[in-house]
């Protein structure tokens, strides 16, 4: 029972919370002036010419690790498709996604619908990096083209969309198909994160929480329990520098761009600070608490593999399979892989802890809701690409994904079957009663415009080219200009 109460826990915190995770960006470096889409919203795209320099790492490349292959998780979802109002002529849907476990296993259960002839849809999956998912979801949405019918989205992305008109709301579709899909089953804390200005536009498909992985042998070998804090972390780190366990100590998605501004951010609220004051004309991201968390990020440095700022969340758990390094930070989402003996040289090693806090703050543990959004236009009818949905994401298909992530259906995410399999909500569970820092100042359309600007002038500081202050203060520059062209300040 104490394991039942402590996952409901997750979804009353969750009406504190707002989501921000991005699992899997992919890395690309590139040394030519190019051409590129604002990852912004706007009502039409805008463009940039901007130069992406390569980051220069002053010490050589770590070991390399394999390729990863893929997890050993079962991403066959269970039952059939039977959709209750079936289209009269055939449709084709296609869904834009990036891949990991959870959502090929989505992707598996939208196929699902096309297996059965009655129900006259053809499925088809775009699979595409991160980064270049969220670029396309914007150069398609804005320009009205109808070339997909379901769009994988963070709830960040799904606020900045349906805020520019881009989505479909699907309140009245919800209240159509709330009894036969049992939608109640979906808490109403999970429902508001779904909402931008009253309206619903998001259907919350796999719950994802950033926590503190560690090799449980090394940190034993050592007496050494996971920190509580940034600053007991750091005094582990330094001794397990000097011990050499592991090429290196600590991994975190630091890669030039979003990953980067994403963990900037996590440790600026963590730490107190803000990114804005009183409204998207009044950025607080180049102020003195800024400036310190920069700084004590480049001191991190030293325990970090010298790639680490082209370090997405797919390299930080490569290094971790591979023995690279002795803790990280990432999601729970790839957790199950570390006990994958396919891929994984450290079974059975690894454990799981809330993020560390600074002082007496917050854990920077956090959690939040991916989801399944529709565009405004489509050539198919949108109650049948809800249907398709509702069948994908119905309680016997979310049982079946109930280890590749934390589920929004609370008969699924309260099984105790489902809490004893998956450890990791031990740590989520008490993240949750040491208080996790609120991302709401952050559920603004603006704030992915700051967050990246951050993300990729703050690597050339890390990468030692230019002061903290001065890449901070060039990327409020960066932030006011598009914020003014994006119609944010007036």
């Amino acid at each position: 029972m104490k394991k039942l109460f402590a996952l409901l826990s997750v979804f009353v915190v969750l009406a504190l919370l707002a989501a921000c995770a991005a699992p899997t960006p992919q890395v690309v470096e590139v040394t030519k002036e190019v051409e590129k889409v604002v990852t912004q919203v706007v009502p039409t795209v805008v463009k940039e010419t901007v130069v992406v320099e390569k980051v220069v790492t002053p010490t050589p490349a770590p070991t390399a690790a394999p390729t990863a292959a893929a997890a050993a998780v079962n991403l066959t979802p269970p039952g059939t498709c039977t959709l209750k109002s079936p289209p009269a002529q055939p449709v084709s849907i296609v869904y834009l996604s990036n891949k990991f476990s959870v959502l090929e296993y989505y992707a598996n259960a939208l196929e699902l619908c096309e297996q059965n002839p009655a129900n006259n849809v053809k499925i088809q999956t775009d699979w595409l990096p991160s980064n270049e998912r969220l670029q396309k979801a914007i150069l398609v949405l804005s320009s009205g083209d109808t070339a997909y019918e379901i769009i994988h989205a963070t709830t960040n992305n799904m606020v900045d969309f349906a805020s520019a008109g881009w989505l479909l709301p699907l309140d009245d579709l919800i209240a159509k198909y709330k009894d036969e899909y049992k939608l109640d089953d979906i808490p109403e804390a999970v429902w508001a994160k779904m909402r931008v200005n009253g309206k619903i536009y998001g259907i919350p498909n796999s719950g994802n929480a950033q926590i503190f992985f560690y090799r449980k042998d090394i940190y034993e070998k050592y007496n050494l329990k996971p920190p509580k804090t940034w600053a007991e972390a750091e005094e582990q780190f330094k001794l397990l520098a000097e011990k050499k366990d592991t090429p290196y100590v600590f991994a975190a998605a630091w890669a030039k761009g979003s990953d980067l501004g994403y963990e900037f951010s996590r440790f600026l609220l963590t730490k107190g600070g803000a990114w804005f004051g009183d409204g998207p004309a009044d950025p607080k991201f180049n102020d003195a608490k800024a400036v310190e968390v920069g700084e004590w990020m480049k001191g991190m440095l030293k325990y970090m593999p010298p790639d680490v700022l082209t370090y997405n969340n797919d390299k930080v758990m490569i290094a971790l399979q591979q023995g690279q390094v002795a803790a990280a930070v990432t999601w729970v989402t790839r957790a199950k892989q570390m006990d994958d003996p396919t891929q994984s040289k450290v079974v059975g090693l690894i454990h799981f802890a809330p993020v560390p806090s600074f002082g007496d703050g917050p854990t920077g543990t956090s959690i939040g809701f991916d989801t399944f959004v529709i565009p405004a236009k489509t050539d198919v009818p949108a109650d049948v690409i809800f249907q398709v949905l509702m069948e994908a994401t119905n309680q016997e298909r979310q049982a079946g994904a109930a280890d590749l992530a934390i589920m929004p259906r609370s008969s699924v995410a309260t099984d105790p079957a489902v809490v004893q399999r998956n450890r990791y909500l031990v740590a989520i569970n008490e993240a949750i009663e040491r208080g996790m820092y609120d991302q709401l100042p952050t559920m603004v359309p603006y704030y992915g415009i700051a967050m990246r600007a951050v993300g990729n002038y703050l690597a050339d500081a890390l990468a030692g080219n230019i002061t903290v202050k001065e890449a901070l203060d060039t990327a409020v520059k960066d932030y006011l200009v598009q914020a003014k062209e994006q119609g944010f300040i007036k």
